[in-house]
C-alpha cells in the first residue's frame, strides 16, 4: 500500500490538486499557485493555499482516517494529534 501525506510522500497529493485546478503541467503546488495568480484565473479569496497548508490539511485528514478505520472495533486507539511519529 502506497502511503501519502503525513505517512509518506506529499507529491502525489500536489499533483492531484494541480490537476483539480487545471494546472497539471506544474511540478509543484506552489508553482501552480503562482501560475494561477499570474493569469488572474482565480481571485485571491479562492487562490490555492501554500504547500505548508496542504501538508497540514493532509495530516488532519490522515489523523481522521486513522480514527475512522477503527470504527468497527470495540476499543479504539486514538493517537495524540501532535504525535508525528505515527
Amino acid at each position: 500500500m502506497q502511503r501519502i501525506g503525513r505517512d509518506g510522500e506529499i507529491v502525489p497529493i500536489e499533483q492531484f490538486v494541480c490537476h483539480l485546478y487545471g494546472t497539471p503541467e506544474q511540478p509543484t503546488f506552489d508553482n501552480a499557485r503562482l501560475q494561477l495568480f499570474g493569469k488572474a484565473k482565480l481571485g485571491l479569496d479562492v487562490l490555492l493555499s501554500t504547500r505548508d497548508a496542504l501538508q497540514l490539511h493532509t495530516a488532519r485528514a490522515n489523523y481522521q482516517a486513522i480514527i475512522w478505520l477503527q470504527a468497527d472495533q470495540e476499543h479504539v486507539h486514538i493517537p495524540s494529534p501532535t504525535d508525528t511519529s505515527a
